[in-house]
């Protein structure tokens, strides 16, 4: 009887156990869902999802849809050394959210180039949701790193980061030229050139319309209000174009690449250099002028280069407009645009040389002998960009200028010789781009929008 009475309690102790270990399971996995549920509402951290933009992935990264993911899928990668993925971020607390199950291996978690956690994520069952927390770090600026030690595979969900008392920051290196960051924090400053949201494109306004330029001032100060710590030194604010240059401090750049107004923040001030190199061997331009009677009179070309020789005797008659803009203080005045260097003499020559110095027994006239010269000195990308802005609000140059010549490369980049839209310096030149030379199939070629 006592035998029975025994096994009978033995019996309801076990069930009652395997009970409570379901129960507490089941609690487990509702509030970790519930916990990554209201992450984004969360004014302790901010949550990014592992194929979220801003979430650099280097080696081959798979999606798999589920629901129980925090946004209804995960990464899981190819089981390659080469798998990882990166995240840079201003924060003090760190959280990689990740699934356990068969097959997996052991995930590495480095800030800063230090192992700081290795968890294993192999188990029986698939577990969604399970999290591993760094949260002893220095409030400033990091960058996570997460993989498979020794190439085995691993399932990433999301990460969620934090701070005490400030806000967090997560970094969009896609925002930022190539080494910008790195160069941000060996400096005390750096030159940038800020790309922001065009508040009226060509789109909206058609090709033939002037810009509203009040939007644009509009933007470019709702980003400079933007900026609470970092400092932000303006080099030009264009009036025509969407953009600023200056220089930014590391606080102002990661300020300026958070900001949904930007789209991109280049490495500026970087010398333009004379890139002449080939000319076409014949065009066969005095056919056109004998021919056709096409001197190129009543047309003015601006001509954003190096200067030009202003007391050139093929030239001195042709000058009718200087300026000068030097982000390093060249400008003896901003109404001269003498060329110390000869090149902006060259290109002035082909277009407009009149033949007074030619050879004996020659003339050797331009391109368009008859043309009017606008002579503008730049010295940067962002002169350049000044120029074209110059030209544009100009009104005596707004309807005058029928074409803008400029012939030079950036110094230590190869020339183009296909579409740049790839390269690094791509947003840049869409800077100097927006200002706007907007071909027009009408009689006059006027500067109206963009290209």
């Amino acid at each position: 009887m006592f035998k029975k009475l025994n096994f009978k309690i033995g019996l309801t102790f076990l069930v009652v156990l395997v009970l409570l270990v379901v129960a507490i399971g089941y609690i487990r996995s509702i509030s970790d869902a519930d916990e990554v549920k209201s992450a984004r509402q969360n004014s302790g951290g901010t949550l990014v999802e592992s194929d979220d933009v801003v979430v650099e992935r280097a080696g081959s990264w798979t999606a798999q849809e589920t629901k129980s993911a925090s946004s209804g899928s995960y990464l899981y990668s190819s089981g390659s050394p080469d798998d990882v993925l990166i995240l840079t971020f201003v924060g003090s607390r760190v959280e990689v959210i990740y699934i356990t199950g068969t097959n997996l291996g052991t995930l590495a978690v480095d800030v800063d180039h230090t192992v700081l956690r290795t968890v294993i994520t192999a188990d029986q069952a698939t577990q969604y949701q399970e999290r591993t927390v760094v949260d002893y770090l220095d409030d400033g600026l990091h960058t996570l790193r997460v993989y498979a030690q020794e190439g085995g595979v691993i399932g990433i969900d999301a990460f969620r980061v934090a701070r005490d008392t400030k806000q967090v920051m997560i970094v969009n290196e896609n925002k930022l030229a190539e080494g910008l960051l790195e160069a941000a924090q060996t400096n005390e400053r750096t030159c940038v050139a800020v790309v922001l949201q065009d508040p009226e494109p060509i789109s909206s306004r058609g090709a033939n319309q002037f810009r509203n330029l009040g939007l644009i001032t509009q933007v470019q100060n709702q980003v400079l209000d933007s900026l609470q710590v970092g400092n932000f030194e303006i080099i030009y604010k264009y009036e025509s174009i969407p953009g600023l240059a200056g220089y930014a401090d590391l606080n102002a750049l990661l300020e300026l690449q958070a900001n949904p107004l930007v789209i991109s923040v280049g490495v500026a001030c970087q010398p333009i250099q004379p890139a002449l190199g080939q000319s076409v061997p014949a065009i066969q331009a005095d056919l056109v002028q004998s021919y056709y009677g096409i001197t190129g009179e009543g047309m003015v070309v601006a001509v954003i280069d190096t200067g030009v020789d202003i007391d050139h005797p093929d030239l001195s008659d042709d000058i009718i407009y200087q300026a000068c803009f030097s982000t390093f203080g060249l400008c003896t005045s901003q109404n001269t645009a003498q060329d110390a260097i000869g090149h902006g003499t060259q290109m002035a020559g082909i277009i407009t040389s009149n033949g007074v110095t030619s050879p004996v027994g020659t003339v050797r006239v331009g391109v368009a002998p008859d043309a009017k010269i606008v002579a503008i000195h730049a010295d940067t990308e962002i002169d350049v960009a000044q120029a074209l802005n110059h030209i544009y609000i100009t009104p005596n140059l707004t309807y005058s200028v029928h074409v803008v010549n400029m012939s030079f490369s950036l110094f230590q980049h190869a020339l183009f010789t296909s579409t740049c839209n790839s390269n690094p310096l791509y947003p840049n030149l869409s800077l100097v781009a927006s200002g706007g030379v907007q071909h027009s199939f009408t009689r006059d070629y006027r500067l109206r929008g963009e290209w």
